[in-house]
């Protein structure tokens, strides 16, 4: 909702004081524009998403400037936290679990350097219960407290498939 996240901006203080269109806000005795910049994955998919995030946020006087990145400079990017912004994707296996090493502190692929000891914790009990209704409790309050932290914006989500041969044992 656009009116909704106008009103945030505006209690935090940025506004258009100078009538130019782009949201601003005096730091350190700087007026300060809105804008930074989005590093971002060079799929059709990532720069489609990238370039429909930018036109939304000129509609509220945010300027995104979007900058298609090589995988291997994105990642490299994301894990010194050397960006301002970075779009991504993750994919994850058929178990929750998979997921510990983007959410749990002090995992490799943590890159927003997300902390919080009660999923920590969490991940931990899933790991132990073979229960899976218990199990899908667990993961699901884990779930809920990402939603409500908020350490990645979601944007989308698409379907993965994932086909196993009974007859492949002892493969790594």
């Amino acid at each position: 909702d656009l009116d909704k996240a106008e009103d945030l901006l505006d209690e935090a203080g940025w506004t258009d004081s100078d009538g130019d269109g782009i949201r601003d806000k005096e730091i350190d005795g700087r007026l300060v524009p809105f804008e930074f910049t989005l590093i971002t994955y060079q799929t059709e998919t990532g720069l489609q998403a990238s370039i429909l995030l930018k036109e939304n946020l000129e509609k509220i006087g945010v300027v995104c400037n979007v900058k298609p990145t090589e995988f291997t400079v994105l990642v490299e990017s994301t894990q010194n936290r050397t960006f301002e912004a970075a779009m991504g994707g993750w994919s994850s296996g058929t178990d929750p679990d998979t997921s510990a090493n983007i959410y749990a502190s002090g995992e490799s692929r943590n890159y927003a350097g997300y902390s919080n000891p009660r999923v920590d914790e969490l991940y931990e009990q899933g790991r132990r219960e073979f229960d899976l209704a218990k199990r899908a409790g667990i993961y699901a309050e884990i779930h809920n407290i990402l939603w409500e932290d908020q350490p990645y914006t979601w944007l989308f989500y698409r379907n993965s498939f994932y086909a196993f041969s009974k007859k492949l044992r002892g493969y790594n």
